[in-house]
């Protein structure tokens, strides 16, 4: 009897010797969930950039704002 192996070892060296599943069904689920994968990690990435950019310009409106209350306690402002 052959003892089962779990599939993503076998799918990643790209082979399905010892696949939980197998067949057309299993190959265009398998693909899909790829796909999925991939969509996911990319806008991830993207959010992290986002996250990045949007820290950027808070710690560069509060620099701006640092000086402008500099100005304004120099000068005697209102």
């Amino acid at each position: 009897m052959r003892k089962a192996t779990p599939r993503t070892a076998a799918f990643r060296t790209g082979g399905d010797e010892g696949a939980i599943w197998q067949g057309p069904f299993a190959d265009e689920c398998t693909a899909k969930l790829q796909q999925r994968q991939r969509t996911l990690n990319g806008m991830g990435t993207a959010l992290l950039g986002d996250a990045t950019r949007w820290e950027n310009q808070a710690d560069e409106l509060d620099r701006q704002a640092g000086e402008k209350d500099k100005t304004k306690a120099g000068t005697g402002g209102s």
